[in-house]
């Protein structure tokens, strides 16, 4: 049998598919537990890909701090706040990391045909969601209600901002990270798949999320005058195609017009400043060591769902970070970022994985990414993609 899950569970093509796969199922079967099989998927991926001998570079050496200092953390904290919230810290900080570690061990070729296997999961899934948001929004209303998605049995979430299957924050970041994808297979003269990358731009813009819709922003800017290698007649292309879809949405859809417009209001951009500085102030001054936290997993949304919670952080994944595992785990994450962020992977041709990691690092200061269960595997992943690229000179140990 473990012959059968070494093989298939664990090749270099599936983990995605696999989840989401799971993830639909969940539709059918509502209690069908997808965070707990992925949680043992991700432990085989870390008994079959991660050793000490595997730790080569610096940022190998981080990433291990930060797991460390993680697995510290929960010994460290003295139990005023629910096991489950460890639980869930373990699982969606934690395990993740074991695809850093599983990118590295793949050729170029296999990375690339991985990250394509999850832009693919990614829009099969979206696709699927929008079905069912047109055709059949009470058993999709159902579906949002059971996973606690959306907080009331009304139609209001659902119609203010798309969820996909996932909740609109996962549903707009990941869409954003498919749309990237598709940008560069686009300029390598794959026109057939200019329709797909408009429809998940709709999607996008139906969430709503200002982090997503101003990552989207950001890349178009960075692929127009910070990249050399960009086919910028192919970029002015979609430009003017989102532009003519904007017009027709203006005319067609005003009140979505609108609600995007106030999405980006001083006023809405002013509450959650407000909001966050409310949360930061309020976990500072819970934070009961700084050097390492007040233990995995004693923030964020689920521990906001503990009647003992210490901590409540929302909206800033680094400012979640110091509270669960204080200054020193954030800055082993933080330092094993900057070998990436500082290389010339903008010169690689395939640098949407570059891309890709930057606009999760950005969105990490207004979302806790490191809660999301679908995004965390993917950035990790494409974490060690950046490293293990040659365009990416970090010294040995």
């Amino acid at each position: 049998m473990f012959t059968v899950i070494n093989q298939y569970f664990l090749s270099w093509r599936c983990f995605y598919p696999v989840l989401f796969t799971l993830c639909i199922l969940s539709l059918f079967h509502q209690d069908l537990k997808v965070g707990l099989i992925f949680s043992l998927i991700a432990f085989l991926y870390w008994l079959k890909f991660f050793s000490l001998k595997k730790v080569t570079n610096k940022v190998d050496a981080f990433v291990v701090l930060f797991i460390v200092v993680c697995v510290i953390s929960l010994l460290w904290e003295e139990g005023n706040s629910a096991f489950s919230n460890y639980i869930y810290g373990l699982s969606y900080t934690v395990l993740p990391a074991c695809f850093y570690f599983y990118a590295k061990q793949l050729s170029f070729k296999e990375q690339n045909d991985v990250i394509k296997q999850i832009v693919y999961a990614v829009e099969i899934s979206m696709f699927i969601g929008l079905l069912l948001y047109i055709a059949a929004p009470g058993f999709y209303i159902d579906f949002l209600l059971k996973k606690a998605i959306i907080p009331n049995d009304t139609l209001f979430q659902v119609r203010r901002y798309y969820q996909g299957l996932f909740g609109v924050t996962m549903t707009s970041s990941l869409c954003l990270y498919a749309l990237i994808y598709e940008l560069h297979d686009i300029q390598k003269k794959n026109k057939k798949r200019i329709p797909i990358f408009m429809l998940l731009f709709v999607l996008l813009i139906m969430t709503m999320r200002k982090s997503a819709l101003l990552g989207f922003l950001f890349i178009i800017i960075f692929e127009l005058f910070l990249s050399k290698k960009t086919n910028k007649k192919v970029i002015l292309i979609i430009l003017f195609i989102i532009a003519i879809i904007g017009l027709f949405a203006i005319r067609e859809f005003p009140e979505l017009y609108e609600a995007v417009v106030f999405r980006f209001s001083g006023e809405d951009v002013e509450d959650g400043l407000i909001s966050r500085s409310t949360q930061a102030t309020t976990s500072l001054a819970n934070l009961e060591n700084y050097m390492l936290g007040n233990g995995l997993g004693s923030a964020g949304h689920h521990a906001g769902m503990s009647a003992d919670l210490k901590v409540v952080i929302f909206d800033n994944a680094y400012l979640l970070l110091l509270c669960e595992i204080g200054i020193v785990g954030l800055l082993a994450f933080v330092l094993s970022t900057l070998p990436v962020l500082t290389s010339k992977l903008v010169r690689n041709k395939n640098r949407y994985a570059y891309e890709i990691f930057i606009v999760i690092l950005l969105q990490s200061l207004t979302s806790n990414m490191f809660e999301f269960i679908y995004i965390m595997p993917f950035f990790w992943f494409i974490f060690g993609v950046c490293v293990s690229c040659k365009y990416c000179k970090i010294k040995t140990i």
